[in-house]
């Protein structure tokens, strides 16, 4: 809820600051996941100024919905890989976490605006680079950072020889590995981005609503198609949930592996999505290890 609230404050003052910005809200998607009585929604385009991106228009954020309340707000890890992992309405999806930070380009910290992405985030936009290159594969394991284009011209003066160089970001030394491109500066006022689940460890807990989520539809496909779909892998996902099951992506598994936890996980039969190439690896805990996997991991039920 809080976050929840940040949005609508956020909202708010970019409208005020200018009023030629609208909000389209075309079409809202409603679909249960769950047995959390969570939703997913979609709303067609963000606040974002015209002609800012390609093909704006095909650029959604998803969110949880709560049946009950009619809230909706941020949504947790696993259901956020789930919908990566399943749905083929979307080019590309991505989640990112922001806030302030304290940040060392040099000797003395500043406070800076951070955000964690996920490794689809500047695909979504479809950007490239103004010098250096996004994140690697390696490079979202092991920590880096991008920084905005007028970050660079304030603190390197826009000189190519800033690529490789180091900033302390939560106690660590990171290489910036590429500068956003002029005027990008998505969400609020990010200076610095960072691979989601390097840094900062993701919250694994499906209750866990951290993370906002933006995507790419597919040329061609609407949101009424993507709601069809969704709604085909959220009936999957209940289905799964009645059950007692907790289910998890392959992402989410590495995830619990990486952090020692033996989840006792069992490997369902690989689901076959439309528009990908290979099936799509799901498992889940059964009802009988659920309690000790919270347990294990200290999360609610």
């Amino acid at each position: 809820m809080k976050n929840l609230w940040q949005d609508i404050r956020y909202g708010i003052r970019v409208l005020a600051k200018a009023p030629g910005i609208t909000a389209i809200a075309i079409l809202t998607l409603s679909i249960g996941i769950g047995a959390n009585t969570a939703m997913f929604s979609v709303v067609n385009a963000v606040l974002l100024r015209p002609l800012a991106y390609h093909e704006p228009d095909r650029i959604v954020t998803l969110a949880s919905l709560w049946q009950k309340s009619g809230n909706h707000g941020p949504v947790s890890a696993p259901d956020f890989h789930d919908w990566h992992d399943q749905a083929s309405s979307f080019d590309s999806m991505a989640y990112y976490e922001d806030d302030e930070c304290a940040a060392a380009p040099a000797a003395q910290s500043e406070y800076a605006h951070c955000a964690a992405i996920a490794p689809e985030f500047f695909d979504v936009f479809q950007l490239q680079p103004a010098a250096g290159h996004f994140f690697t594969e390696e490079e979202r394991k092991s920590g880096a950072v991008i920084i905005s284009h007028a970050y660079w011209q304030q603190h390197f003066a826009g000189e190519h020889a800033a690529i490789g160089k180091t900033i302390r970001v939560f106690d660590r030394s990171l290489t910036i590995a590429g500068v956003a491109p002029a005027g990008f500066h998505f969400p609020e006022k990010t200076d610095i981005w960072y691979p989601a689940n390097s840094v900062v460890p993701e919250t694994v807990s499906r209750s866990g609503h951290n993370y906002r989520v933006i995507a790419r539809l597919k040329p061609g496909v609407t949101p009424g198609a993507a709601q069809a779909q969704m709604t085909t892998i959220a009936a999957r996902l209940a289905q799964r949930a009645r059950a007692g099951e907790v289910l998890f992506s392959r992402e989410v598994k590495r995830s619990l592996d990486a952090r020692g936890f033996d989840s006792g996980a069992l490997e369902l039969p690989p689901i076959t999505v439309r528009g990908r190439s290979s099936p799509i690896d799901i498992y889940c805990v059964p009802r009988e290890q659920r309690l000790t996997l919270y347990n294990e991991l200290g999360l609610q039920v």
